[in-house]
């Protein structure tokens, strides 16, 4: 019985430090796809090594800071339809991220539907938070 304890216990140590390990390599992931997406113009080779960087970050990782980063980097290369179709998913799932909002609105050139529903959901939402005194 002790055996089966130290097993299981030395296996749930190996599997935190493995967890945490991909949360340190996600970080720097994230940390230098946004360093160069936020100095655009970039070159061919930046743009890939940031979807490269942004791809590698996404592995198993929740947060939606990749996908806001994967949608600013097509509107930098004037994908907005990519752009939209990547926020799209975010507002669906988090339809309370300020900051998807914004981005779809900023991103919708050519779709004044998806405009016009992101002015409106963005003032929504702006009226929800409690006014600061």
């Amino acid at each position: 019985m002790l055996l089966a304890a130290r097993a299981a216990l030395t296996a749930f140590a190996v599997a935190a430090c493995a967890w945490f390990a991909l949360g340190a390599h996600q970080a720097r992931e994230v940390s230098a796809a946004a360093n160069l997406i936020s100095s655009p113009p970039l070159s061919h080779s930046q743009v890939q090594q940031a979807a490269s960087r942004l791809r590698s970050a996404a592995t198993l990782n929740p947060d939606r800071t990749v996908d806001l980063l994967r949608a600013q980097l097509y509107a930098d290369q004037r994908r907005y339809a990519d752009a939209r179709t990547v926020l799209e998913g975010v507002v669906h799932s988090e339809p309370e991220n300020l900051q998807a909002w914004i981005d779809l609105t900023r991103y919708s050139y050519g779709a004044p539907a998806t405009f016009a529903r992101g002015v409106e959901t963005i003032k929504r939402l702006l009226r929800s938070f409690p006014a600061s005194h």
